[in-house]
């Protein structure tokens, strides 16, 4: 799937690359596409407690998956100065409002 990947940014076929592999998104990154690093809520959340960084060095914005949790993506935004963007399906409003 990867190298699939690599084969569309090297013909140029996107102007960027969205994905939950770090590596990928440093290749498509030093081939000047733009980048976003797609994580899951969870995995955030262990690298927070373990003092873990997580590697954003690459990305130009930050999606969260699933989006229906203010109060965590408002802790990991204060975490960075890139752009985050809150993903996923949410079945009512009251899930994604920021009390």
């Amino acid at each position: 799937m990867i190298e699939s990947t690599q084969n569309i940014l090297i013909k140029k076929m996107a102007d960027g690359i969205l994905s939950t592999e770090s590596g990928l998104v440093q290749y498509a990154k030093s081939k000047g596409f733009l980048t976003v690093q797609r994580f899951l809520c969870w995995i955030l959340l262990r690298c927070l407690m373990s003092k873990k960084q997580f590697p954003l060095d690459y990305a130009d914005a930050v999606k969260i998956l699933p989006g229906i949790m203010p109060k965590i993506i408002r802790r990991i935004a204060g975490l960075t100065d890139k752009p985050v963007i809150a993903g996923g399906r949410a079945d009512n409003e009251q899930k994604v409002l920021i009390q």
